[in-house]
């Protein structure tokens, strides 16, 4: 857009260029967020953005997705060999370190304080994994694999349980038996909604029984006055009190 004759643009003010120096160790592992702020951050404002306490547990997942993506990174051609075998190592040494409890992690979250730990021990390969992913996409990865190990642990617990609970009557089946063909009518009666066997009904639970609660109950033949009459749950009339009016 053409600026009107006679009139000049005010100069704007220039602003100090950002200060050139090296960021020490403990600026990479705990402050992330530094760029222009020569500043320290409210501790307010560091308690809500730091989130290591809550996600310092996500460290198996983070070492699993950093091998991944440094095969990926070997693909590409961005990581040498030498470079990914050097980062394995450093995520071995991690790993132990972090399960034997002589490592602990400091930082704002922890794929801050997995990758200071890795570079610390292997240097500008653990640098290299910042290409071609956003933390967005760490994040979003890493929760799947998070979720993928939760399933995988409940469906072993559920089958721990199926292997400690005590076999059915109606489950086991009878020495020498054969397997019979089904008749016709087990076949036309195969629409209609299958019950448990009378064996399995009766035989005894393998735990507590849970303490049930009693209602007073009114026969059928009784006035129906006294009470409500029968349900589509039950055949018998409930006692109910009705307040005097």
């Amino acid at each position: 857009m053409a600026e009107p004759s006679g009139r000049r643009a005010a100069p704007r003010p220039s602003r100090p260029p950002p200060e050139s120096r090296p960021m020490s160790a403990d600026e990479i592992r705990h402050d992330v967020w530094r760029g222009r702020i020569a500043g320290e951050l409210h501790p307010t404002a560091r308690a809500l953005n730091d989130s290591l306490p809550f996600d310092r547990r996500l460290w198996p997942e983070e070492l699993a997705l950093t091998r991944a993506y440094a095969a990926s990174l070997i693909e590409s051609g961005v990581m040498t060999a030498a470079d990914a075998q050097a980062l394995e190592q450093a995520c071995d040494a991690l790993a132990a370190g972090l399960e034997s409890g002589a490592v602990k992690l400091a930082g704002e979250d922890v794929h801050s304080a997995v990758e200071a730990e890795l570079a610390r021990r292997c240097g500008e390969p653990a640098r290299r994994l910042h290409t071609g992913r956003s933390r967005n996409d760490q994040v979003a990865t890493l929760m799947r694999m998070r979720v993928m190990s939760l399933c995988e642990e409940a469906v072993e617990d559920l089958r721990a349980l199926e292997r400690a609970l005590p076999p059915s009557p109606c489950c086991s089946p009878t020495r020498g038996s054969r397997t019979s063909r089904p008749s016709s009518a087990t076949r036309s009666a195969s629409s209609q909604p299958a019950r448990p066997p009378t064996a399995c009904r009766s035989a005894p639970a393998p735990w507590p029984a849970p303490r049930s609660t009693t209602i007073a109950l009114r026969s059928p033949r009784g006035s129906a006055s006294a009470g409500s009459p029968p349900t589509a749950w039950t055949p018998w009339a409930i006692a109910t009190s009705r307040s005097s009016t």
